[in-house]
């Protein structure tokens, strides 16, 4: 069985945060489960800065939610 990826999505402004940016953890494990982990800043660069390191970044898709900023694999 292949060993379960982590990713990263950032979002800008979701309902119910109060700061602006919020990246939350997600697990792949041949589905897409949300965890809990989730980080919270006032800047973008404040919470890449937060990531764990070794993450490549992906750009949203133009056809994307318009709150999901980028994900890190």
């Amino acid at each position: 069985m292949p060993q379960p990826r982590i990713m990263w999505i950032i979002f800008k402004m979701p309902n119910g945060f109060p700061d602006p940016y919020v990246a939350r953890r997600w697990i792949i494990t041949g589905q897409v489960h949300a965890t809990e982990g989730m980080l919270t800043a006032d800047t973008l660069e404040e919470l890449r800065a937060k990531l764990p390191y070794g993450l490549t970044r992906e750009p949203r898709r133009d056809d994307g939610d318009e709150m999901l900023i980028e994900t890190w694999r």
